[in-house]
């Protein structure tokens, strides 16, 4: 039997071995390396990006009018406070109700949802319209006053309340007769919108203020304030006796 001779292969033996070795250490050295390098390059590149919109809003802010900017925002907020700010309301709807002619006998405010007769559906979907409901309530809130007057009156209070700067939706009417008035028990809604910001907002382009917005602006501007009342703060507590 003829034997294998590895001599005519000995002078690549070295070369080989090599070979064998890089093959080896490609996958578990130099791919982490290159994948490494590759994430470095991305981030260099999004910096240069955030960089240059960075250098936009410069541009942008440096044109802005922040006393004329300021004003549009105050104006804004009385239609859509960020706030709840209830002894507003309160105080709000009690003027266009007295404007009307109107007799407040009560008001009170819901912490939970208004029930409606086209809600009663099958168990699964009131769950589903339960979750819906509860998520679009977060961001108002949901009201009822009792009023006193004559029918017309109401459709004054009513003709105001769409007028008032303050964005109020009326959700339910009730009506009864009491003498010569009638009760009105309405169920009224009112939205707020708190301050939210998510993502790069350092970055994040000025948003433009277009034709749409100026429209809209000049629009509130034109409706009659009713809540943006100032209420001078009390005193609380036990005042020290010493």
């Amino acid at each position: 039997m003829k034997k294998l001779d590895f001599s005519d292969i000995k002078p690549y033996a070295i070369t080989i071995l090599v070979v064998v070795v890089v093959i080896l250490v490609i996958p578990f050295v130099i791919k982490p390396q290159l994948e490494r390098i590759r994430e470095k390059n991305l981030e260099v590149k999004e910096g240069r990006q955030r960089l240059v919109r960075l250098d936009q809003k410069i541009e942008d802010l440096a044109k802005i009018d922040e006393v004329d900017e300021s004003l549009k925002l105050l104006e804004v907020e009385k239609a859509v406070p960020s706030e709840k700010r209830i002894s507003q309301l309160i105080l709000g709807v009690s003027a266009i109700a007295s404007e009307s002619g109107l007799s407040v006998n009560e008001m009170s405010f819901k912490p939970g949802l208004v029930a409606t007769a086209s809600a009663q559906k099958s168990s699964t979907s009131e769950k589903s319209q339960k979750l819906t409901d509860q998520q679009e309530n977060k961001n108002q809130v949901t009201f009822e006053v009792s009023l006193t007057g004559a029918l017309r009156r109401f459709d004054d209070f009513l003709s105001r309340l769409e007028k008032a700067k303050r964005l109020m939706s009326v959700d339910s009417v009730e009506t009864k007769r009491q003498g010569s008035n009638y009760v009105f028990n309405v169920t009224i809604s009112a939205p707020f919108k708190a301050l939210e910001s998510s993502g790069d907002i350092i970055a994040d382009p000025v948003p433009a203020f277009t034709e749409l917005h100026q429209r809209v602006f000049s629009f509130l501007s034109q409706l009659k304030d009713y809540t943006s009342i100032t209420i001078p703060a009390l005193p609380t507590g036990v005042t020290n006796p010493f």
